[in-house]
């Protein structure tokens, strides 16, 4: 029986996989039409489109794969039928698929777990930036970045470092969000445009970018 079981499994996320680049297709090519191929809405609008098309897709995914995961584990049950009669030579052609499709769905799943841990180690890589090679930044910045975070009605406790890690402004963390400025930077910095890049860095702590782009990550990944 558990031999059955996942044989069904392999079959139906290999049949799922097929599907996954048609269905695909047909969300980006509703995506280039509906923007103009980047020409129309805003950059924002554009970006919204794009994550709700990726969030469809992998939707749809899921979907068809417990749909033919069921079928393929009840044989005698089928939730679309033809109403014509399978040709013979596509008959041949959809059980040699179904022979292969088993080694083509572990070598998938063998993929995504290799591109899992390597995120993994990179979520952990970009969390050590938030404990090492960190100095205070100047209180009128960090007082700065209290009374905005207030006035943007973002609840959480933002903290702002500087590192010597970093090249660029980023942010890190979801629950206790870190603002990390590198030192070179901010010294050459005024304090007009200092504010204005942590301005921008607490928009995307309000918008949960970094959590969204996590999420992001993991669905490219599948």
């Amino acid at each position: 029986m558990g031999v059955l079981i996942q044989s069904a499994f392999l079959k139906a996320l290999g049949w799922s996989l097929i599907d996954s680049l048609w269905q695909m297709a047909v969300l980006w090519l509703l995506y280039i039409l509906l923007t103009g191929n980047g020409k129309r809405f805003l950059a924002k609008q554009r970006h919204t489109l794009a994550m709700f098309s990726i969030a469809g897709g992998f939707a749809w995914f899921l979907i068809n794969l417990i749909v033919k995961f069921y079928e393929a584990a009840n044989p005698g049950v089928v939730f679309i039928e033809s109403v014509h009669v399978q040709e013979p030579t596509i008959s041949i052609w959809s059980s040699r698929v179904d022979a292969v499709l088993p080694f083509v769905s572990t070598g998938y799943l063998a993929i995504i777990a290799f591109l899992f841990l390597r995120l993994i180690r990179q979520y952990r890589l970009t969390q050590k930036l938030t404990t090492s090679h960190l100095s205070k930044a100047a209180p009128g910045l960090r007082l700065f970045v209290r009374d905005i975070a207030e006035r943007m009605g973002i609840r959480k406790n933002v903290h702002i470092w500087l590192s010597n890690l970093v090249d660029t402004p980023v942010t890190i963390g979801f629950w206790k969000p870190f603002i990390l400025l590198p030192v070179a930077a901010v010294n050459q910095l005024s304090i007009a445009q200092a504010e204005a890049i942590i301005l921008h860095e607490l928009n995307h702590i309000r918008r949960n970018d970094y959590l969204i782009n996590l999420i992001i990550s993991c669905t490219d990944i599948i």
